[in-house]
């Protein structure tokens, strides 16, 4: 098995830590070689500082990583009876309110460049992301064997809500795009028209 790359983000409050404990170490083993000798009360001051430096450093980056991390998951399942058109059709009509930073899905999930501007809807795997928001929004379409669509949309909401009214603008724009559009829950079994999403309403 192919090992897994190291997430930077994830792991940035432990390299805080060990770079602070490093440092501390370096520190104190200066005073130890030089010639002037190290007291027991100076020694226990050097660590404390030490220890709570790496403790503050550590907490800090922890929590900027928090905030860097979506907040909200929601899953909804997309239904109609067939679709046709393009993918660059329904990303054009969101480009006038939202600037976009687009990427294709491979096979397993992972994100590469944009996606190919002929791309047709029915196949399309991309992932929406919205500058400076930890969120994403995740649209992957396919035609079932009798021709019906069936879609995913995944959101990652970044805690400030911007992805899930991308979602429902996103949505808005497919129904016209795609008649007889509809969506639910991935839990629920209800499922409700596209054309019922008010222009401010949230997913």
């Amino acid at each position: 098995m192919m090992a897994q790359p190291m997430n930077l983000k994830r792991n940035l409050p432990l390299f805080g830590l060990i770079a602070v404990l490093v440092i501390g170490g370096v520190i104190i083993g200066q005073r130890l070689a030089s010639d002037v000798p190290l007291a027991r009360r100076e020694m226990t001051t050097y660590l404390f500082i030490i220890f709570m430096a790496a403790a503050l450093v550590f907490l800090g980056l922890r929590g900027l990583r928090a905030r860097s991390l979506p907040r909200e998951y929601v899953e909804y399942t997309l239904h109609a009876p067939g679709a046709d058109g393009r993918l660059h059709t329904l990303i054009d009509r969101l480009r006038p309110t939202y600037t976009l930073e687009l990427a294709a899905l491979d096979e397993m999930g992972q994100p590469g460049g944009p996606p190919a501007p002929d791309a047709r809807l029915l196949g399309s795997q991309v992932r929406l992301r919205l500058p400076r928001s930890p969120g994403h929004l995740t649209l992957r379409l396919r035609a079932e064997p009798d021709g019906r669509l069936f879609g995913m949309l995944e959101i990652a909401d970044g805690g400030a809500m911007a992805e899930r009214r991308l979602a429902a603008a996103l949505l808005r724009e497919l129904g016209r795009l795609v008649p007889h559009l509809a969506y639910k829950r991935a839990a629920s079994s209800q499922l409700m028209p596209v054309g019922q999403i008010g222009s401010d309403e949230l997913l």
